[in-house]
């Protein structure tokens, strides 16, 4: 399972639907998470989508995607001030802003999938700047690569 992962209002959930689009099946994690029963209160329990989840889908998206099974994963980066423009529209508070804007700094979704993978199967996938299309295709990129390096185990 590819995990495609990032703060919030990084591209995840557009590029999965282009992704869909095109062919390559992706599902977001929190949908999972809640058929799975492994939400509650707004809070996802990561053991028991691990432990729940059965059938693993091709690519896997949400900003905790990479905590689960991943035989891959890419962290989607893009420019701060965009990713603030965009939590901000989306009515997050400065408080969340900053946090997820600090985490996404100081490489916290790379640290915590390295916990999980080795360095060869993490990629950081930087958008800034590119239009969705753009976007879609370096992803679609980083998949092949990702599904070329995991069928050599």
């Amino acid at each position: 399972m590819i995990c495609i992962t990032g703060p919030p209002k990084s591209g995840k959930t557009s590029i999965c639907a282009e992704l869909n689009g095109r062919g390559i099946e992706c599902k977001s994690a929190d949908r999972i998470a809640e058929s799975l029963g492994c939400l509650e209160g707004g809070i996802v329990d990561i053991d028991c989508m691990n432990d729940k989840m059965l059938s693993l889908p091709r690519v896997i998206e949400g900003h905790y995607s990479h905590l689960l099974r991943c035989d891959y994963v890419i962290v989607l980066k893009t420019d701060p001030s965009v990713l603030e423009d965009r939590m901000r529209l989306a009515g997050y508070s400065k408080e969340k802003i900053s946090e997820n804007i600090d985490a996404s700094e100081i490489g916290i979704f790379e640290s915590e999938a390295l916990e999980r993978l080795p360095l060869r199967r993490i990629v950081t996938c930087d958008l800034t700047g590119m239009s969705i299309p753009e976007s879609v295709l370096a992803v679609m990129n980083k998949i092949i690569e990702a599904e070329a390096l995991t069928s050599k185990g």
